[in-house]
C-alpha cells in the first residue's frame, strides 16, 4: 500500500488505522521492557525533588488535559525531597495522570486533583491524584494492579490501555516500600499513596 502497487479502497484510512495499532504494539513491548527491567535490575534511590518531577509531569500533559477541558486542581509545594529512583518515580507520575486524563469524562465540572505533601511525619511524602466523573466496580478494584487487568468498561479504543500500567506501578512503589491505594469517593476516583 506504502509503495501505491494496486488499487486499495480506503488507503489511507487503512493505513492509519495501521500505524495506531503499531504505536500501541510499540507501547506494550516498552512496557514490558520495564517490567523485566524493574524485576531484573538493582534498585538505586537518590534524594530527588519530586515535587519539580511532578510538576514538569503534569507541564507535559497540559494540552491532553485541554484538549478534554478538564479542570486541573494542583497543590504541590515548592520543593518536596525524597529517597526515590527518579527514573522510576518518572513512571509512576505519568502513569498515574494519563490513567486520570484518560478516564475522565469529558464534561464540564469534571476535574483532576493532585495533592503532593509531606506526610504525617518528617520522613513521609504523601501523594494523590483524583479524577471525577467516573467510578470503578467494586468488583474490580481488588484486580486492578494485575498485569494485563482492565476494566471491562475500558476496553474501547479511546481509552483501553495494555492492562500493564498500574501493575508497573505497583512493582515501583512496592520497591520504594510505599503504601498505597485506589477506591472510588464520592465524585470519582483516587489513588494514594505514601512514601
Amino acid at each position: 500500500m506504502l509503495q501505491g502497487v494496486g488499487e486499495y479502497r480506503d488507503r489511507n484510512y487503512y493505513l492509519q488505522r495501521s500505524l495506531k495499532t503499531t504505536k500501541k504494539m510499540e507501547d506494550m513491548v516498552k512496557e514490558l521492557l520495564t517490567v523485566s527491567r524493574i524485576e531484573n535490575n538493582k534498585f538505586i534511590t537518590q534524594k530527588t525533588d519530586i515535587a519539580e518531577q511532578l510538576r514538569l509531569q503534569i507541564a507535559d500533559m497540559a494540552e491532553l488535559i485541554e484538549n478534554k477541558k478538564l479542570e486541573l486542581q494542583v497543590e504541590i509545594p515548592e520543593h518536596l525531597y525524597a529517597d526515590v529512583n527518579p527514573v522510576m518515580m518518572d513512571k509512576v507520575f505519568s502513569n498515574l495522570l494519563l490513567n486520570a486524563i484518560r478516564y475522565t469524562p469529558e464534561e464540564k465540572g469534571n476535574h483532576i486533583r493532585v495533592l503532593l505533601k509531606p506526610g504525617t511525619d518528617t520522613e513521609t511524602v504523601y501523594c494523590q491524584i483524583e479524577n471525577t466523573g467516573v467510578f470503578i466496580p467494586e468488583e474490580a478494584l481488588v484486580h486492578l494492579f494485575e498485569a494485563f487487568y482492565r476494566v471491562e468498561q475500558s476496553r474501547n479504543r479511546q481509552t483501553g490501555g495494555s492492562g500493564l500500567g498500574l501493575y508497573i506501578v505497583k512493582m515501583i512503589l512496592d520497591q520504594h516500600g510505599a503504601s498505597y491505594r485506589m477506591g472510588n469517593t464520592c465524585d470519582g476516583v483516587c489513588f494514594s499513596f505514601s512514601l
